[in-house]
């Protein structure tokens, strides 16, 4: 598929977007999170934006309020040509720019890499001192810099080919490279998160700590297992499992380096730093680490940190003497990304109880606040991702992702394509409707259609008999093309249970080890592109979060990738994340005898909701 640049103003970010997606789905993956009460449905009207082509000339800042563009919905645009698109400010609700900025207000700008042009004294017979001596003289009397071979083959032809004007660029005291005549406006980084299931690198110019562009691609360590314990597997089966994974992350990452580059119209070798937040399954990967023993009792990885890396030494194609930064791990299923999305909410320095919860095939837990913070890791199952549902399947074209019951189902698909599946948002909304329309009870049963009586006739229609009780048809096949019926599952239903259960009980168990209520819990934080898309009212009637005021619970899009990017451009947030990494309490579920009391109980839906 082709891929198109969306310019958003006022913000100057310029995305790459893959031809077909909305561009609220563009919006979201880059971090801007645009208000959406309606969740996608096309009728609330407070995701409205201005639209015109990319041919439209925009120069100045002042020019935004005369572009007469097309008012569209983002979360019904789906993105077909190149084009420009104004986000009112104040349409921007959560989006990762003010979280971005919000954070840096507090840690500030100054990252480890500087770069500064210089005028290394000319060589004479009265002082034949050697190139080295009079770089170190021009860089700062009476100090020694250490500097890599590299810098020093090149040294002698670049000061005689450019009248002795270079600029230097050091990290950390250290010359990392030299480069001819003033290149001081050329320095950028990348922040990357990788997730099991997707990567997405953002490019920032580290002197503004402005994000130029994003690019997201599907983890093509997907073939070899969707989950994190399916890689591990693999990893443990086969010979060659490690280097597979590896050398298939690491050229994704180049591709997405290749194109974030091509998109802001720069050179690769001016990118000089990347940061890196993934789950720690993820990390290992990357870093040719054996996982193995993640999956072994008592769970336990090879590392939490480690020290900053060459990026050649991985492969990753910046400029040669550039680093790689992995962002430390909590514990053996609690990540580096839950590092991220603590930095960038802000959780640990919150004077009021938080909890954020990131849902994915293992659901990521943070309970606490500035004094002290609790995290666990729930083996959800994949049935959030679509996974293990008959009709299930992840968020594509043709996948149902919203369900509203009324006097009959209305379905919202992804593109507005006939029904072939439905994702994980959407199997989380059709049970939070079939509960509220009486058509499943709280244990989870649907209902027999001869017993009730209640139910609307086109409703008790759908209730057909299935292979472990009744199941529930979403669409006919007469309608959507398909050689059978769409169907929820009893089967489906337990799936979901199973996972729902799972992060509840988590959440209770953080609940008990800090000894609060959940009424004390100020605001839930839903980080990551499943809890931007789901519908928090549904979230909330099928008992995924705590009986709380809708108010309270807020979706922060992809937080993890904001951690990312603010360890890459501060350096107090990136010695904040290190101390995030060690002080987070870390609470093992498989060690607490009391988790399958509260998991049994909680896989029941709320009766008074």
């Amino acid at each position: 598929m082709k891929n198109f640049k969306v310019k958003v103003l006022p913000t100057g970010m310029e995305l790459s977007v893959t031809q077909g997606n909305t561009l609220m789905k563009a919006l979201i993956e880059a971090g801007i999170y645009i208000e959406g009460p309606c969740g996608g449905r096309g009728t609330c009207g407070k995701c409205k934006i201005e639209v015109a082509s990319l041919d439209t000339e925009i120069t100045k800042l002042e020019e935004i309020s005369n572009i007469r563009g097309e008012s569209k919905l983002a979360c019904r645009l789906e993105v077909d040509r190149n084009m420009v698109v104004v986000v009112p400010q104040a349409k921007v609700e959560e989006s990762r720019k003010s979280l971005l900025q919000t954070e840096l207000a507090s840690y500030g700008r100054q990252g480890r890499l500087v770069k500064f042009t210089i005028i290394v004294p000319v060589p004479s017979l009265e002082k034949p001192a050697s190139d080295q001596e009079r770089l170190w003289g021009a860089l700062h009397e009476g100090i020694s810099y250490p500097m890599k071979v590299e810098a020093l083959r090149i040294l002698p032809d670049m000061l005689r080919k450019n009248k002795h004007i270079i600029t230097v660029v050091a990290r950390k005291g250290e010359v990392v490279a030299l480069e001819a005549g003033d290149t001081t406006l050329e320095l950028y980084g990348i922040a990357f998160d990788i997730g099991t299931t997707t990567l997405v690198g953002s490019l920032i110019n580290l002197l503004t700590g402005e994000v130029l562009a994003t690019q997201s691609e599907g983890n093509p360590q997907r073939v070899y297992g969707a989950d994190v314990i399916s890689r591990i597997s693999y990893v443990d089966n086969e010979d060659q499992g490690l280097y597979t994974l590896q050398s298939k992350v690491i050229t994704a990452l180049n591709e997405i380096v290749s194109k974030l580059s091509e998109d802001a119209g720069i050179k690769k070798e001016s990118i000089y730093e990347i940061t890196i937040v993934g789950n720690t399954t993820m990390t290992h990967l990357l870093l040719g680490v054996c996982p193995v023993y993640l999956a072994r009792a008592p769970y336990v990885p090879a590392f939490k940190t480690v020290a900053d890396i060459r990026a050649q030494e991985l492969g990753l194609k910046i400029n040669p003497e550039g680093y790689c930064v992995i962002v430390p791990n909590i514990a053996g299923f609690v990540g580096a990304d839950t590092v991220g999305v603590i930095l960038a909410t802000g959780l640990d320095k919150s004077r009021e109880l938080r909890l954020a919860i990131d849902i994915g095939t293992n659901g990521e837990l943070v309970l606490g606040s500035e004094k002290g913070l609790y995290a666990c890791s729930t083996a959800a199952g994949p049935a959030f991702e679509g996974a293990q549902i008959k009709f299930g399947m992840r968020a594509a074209p043709g996948a149902i992702e919203r369900v509203d019951i009324t006097g009959d189902v209305r379905l919202q698909t992804i593109n507005s394509l006939p029904a072939v599946g439905i994702c994980g948002s959407g199997v989380i909304d059709a049970v939070a409707e079939m509960l509220k329309a009486g058509v499943i009870d709280y244990t989870g049963r649907i209902t027999d259609p001869e017993g009730a009586i209640d139910l609307p006739v086109q409703i008790r229609k759908r209730i057909v008999p299935g292979a472990s009780g009744f199941d529930f048809i979403l669409d006919y096949c007469e309608g959507n093309g398909l050689d059978e019926d769409l169907l929820i599952t009893q089967k489906d239903i337990r799936e979901l249970q199973l996972a729902k259960g799972a992060i509840l009980a988590g959440i209770q168990v953080l609940l008990e080890e800090l000894g609060v209520r959940e009424q004390d819990i100020t605001k839930i934080l839903l980080a990551g592109a499943f809890g931007t898309y789901i519908r928090k009212e549904s979230a909330w009637r099928i008992g995924l979060v705590p009986n709380l005021d809708l108010e309270r619970i807020r979706a922060v899009g992809n937080a993890a990738g904001v951690g990312s990017q603010l360890v890459l451009i501060s350096e107090d947030a990136r010695v904040r994340a290190w101390r995030i990494a060690d002080s987070v309490k870390y609470i093992e579920l498989s060690a607490r005898k009391d988790f399958q009391d509260k998991f049994m109980e909680a896989i029941y839906f709320p009766q008074f909701r």
